[in-house]
């Protein structure tokens, strides 16, 4: 239900929807996972000057065209071995092999997943500090997960619908 004034507008809402909607009104979304082949990704890697591959969404040119730092962050004792590449104006992605797009297109494709500051901040807190409640802790049964994703020692990946804002 809305009342409208002049200058002002009255919105209410039940509580567990209040965050959906003041994030749609204030326009903030995910943005989207971007897939890459390997060979175009280490091409890059190599050479900050190869071209994003053809038909690149708007997104990856961005991406493509900033300095990038690529590194990893690795904990042997929860078994995690995320990559990040942190591209100045292009903010910080976490990429990794995407098995099952790999699989469907013949050819290994990463996943490009942007990530906010805050996220690789907390990642690192994660990694330093044995786990916690988002890694399962020392003696923990089961996968740990970061990012909310179980982890098994190889590059891995936040879901395609992490949601991230800048």
């Amino acid at each position: 239900m809305q009342e409208k004034r002049a200058r002002f507008t009255v919105a209410l809402a039940e509580r567990g929807a209040l965050a959906s909607q003041a994030c749609t009104w204030a326009g903030v979304r995910a943005a989207p996972a971007l897939l890459v082949d390997e060979d175009e990704f280490t091409a890059r890697v190599i050479d900050p000057q190869h071209p994003a591959p053809d038909g690149s969404p708007g997104e990856l040119e961005q991406l493509w065209g900033e300095p990038w730092f690529v590194w990893e962050a690795t904990s042997s004792t929860l078994g995690v071995n995320l990559a990040f590449i942190s591209a100045q104006g292009a903010g910080n992605t976490v990429f990794g092999a995407d098995a099952e797009a790999s699989e469907q297109n013949g050819r290994l494709l990463l996943r490009l997943a942007p990530v906010t500051a805050r996220t690789v901040w907390e990642t690192m807190w994660v990694l330093s500090h044995g786990g916690g409640d988002a890694g399962g802790g020392a003696g923990g049964d089961g996968p740990r997960e970061v990012l909310d994703v179980p982890q098994t020692g190889s590059h891995q990946l936040p879901p395609p619908d992490l949601p991230v804002t800048r």
